[in-house]
């Protein structure tokens, strides 16, 4: 479409040498992004360990993030299955039904998939808004409306976001005691939201300290108020 004139912007590019003979690059990226692995939530097998990816499906689009990926496999000297996918729909489907055990993405990438978890980055890449070679006239006003904006609002990639990607998987990257630790957390304001209701006040005979995971610290004590 940006080759036959359709339109006048691709974003999202990778910069790579067999394109640059027909794609007019910018001399600024739009933004870099890191590739993540991400696990269901309920395979606790996977770890941080790249061994454990040892004959294992992943999932992946069909774009620089899949040479990265195999890149780092056999860096790694892991024998896995990399599946390929043209589009993210049916990879995100293919990683639902577990078709695939593993989902390699770009930034967050799971989309605030409620069972999905980091595992770790394997790589980084920038990502470019480009042009048709054929329209040098546009490059030069694409690098000039870049500089400007990096002039005024340099942090424009992180406020948008924090605009329309509030739910991070990064957020939610615990542990499986901090996982515990949560449904803990859950049970008692369910137990307390019935006792309420059933005679008007909370739970008298509550612990009024719980353990709460903290994996650079070990365990501290907290409040029930989650002081």
């Amino acid at each position: 479409m940006l080759l036959d004139g359709e339109i006048d912007f691709l974003a999202g590019l990778a910069r790579r040498e067999d394109r640059e003979a027909l794609i007019g690059y910018p001399d600024a990226p739009m933004g870099n992004e890191s590739f993540n692995l991400i696990a269901h939530d309920t395979d606790e097998a996977l770890t941080s360990d790249p061994a454990t990816l040892q004959g294992r499906r992943i999932g992946v689009l069909d774009s620089a993030m899949a040479t990265t990926l195999k890149e780092f496999l056999q860096s790694r000297g892991v024998e896995a299955e990399v599946v390929l996918f043209r589009d993210y729909a049916p990879l995100f489907e293919a990683f639902d039904s577990q078709e695939v055990d593993v989902l390699a993405a770009e930034g967050d990438g799971a989309y605030g998939r409620s069972h999905a978890r980091l595992l770790y980055a394997f790589g980084e890449s920038d990502y470019y808004l480009c042009v048709s070679k054929a329209k040098p006239e546009l490059l030069a006003q694409l690098n000039a409306s870049q500089l400007e904006l990096s002039e005024n609002e340099p942090n424009y990639i992180h406020s948008l976001n924090n605009k329309y990607y509030p739910v991070s998987i990064f957020s939610r990257t615990l542990s499986t005691p901090e996982r515990l630790f949560e449904t803990l957390e859950e049970l008692i304001r369910e137990a307390e939201d019935r006792e309420t209701r059933r005679n008007g006040h909370g739970l008298a005979a509550m612990p009024s300290r719980i353990e709460k995971p903290i994996p650079a610290n070990g365990w501290v004590r907290m409040n029930n108020s989650n002081q």
